[in-house]
């Protein structure tokens, strides 16, 4: 397996595993997540993808900060995965 994947944040619940992925939602972002996409296979993967606005993150020195509602973002796509029999 490519070592790029033991890198990657996963969330696991109810035994089954998805990838976070995280990018900028930007021109910029969109252009590099697309590339990764043909840089590395995703077959196979419950892949969550989260759009960030850094307007709406909380800032802390340095860090942006994922909010609660961003956790309940990913608890939906899970829950969309599991209606659809892919999860």
């Amino acid at each position: 397996m490519d070592s790029y994947y033991d890198e990657l944040i996963t969330v696991m619940l109810n035994n089954k595993e998805y990838i976070i992925s995280v990018h900028v939602d930007t021109k910029r972002g969109k252009y590099y997540k697309e590339a990764k996409y043909n840089r590395h296979q995703y077959n196979n993967k419950k892949e969550i993808v989260l759009n960030l606005d850094l307007n709406k993150l909380q800032k802390v020195k340095d860090i942006y900060i994922i909010k609660q509602d961003m956790i309940q973002e990913v608890l939906s796509k899970i829950k969309k995965f599991e209606e659809n029999g892919e999860g």
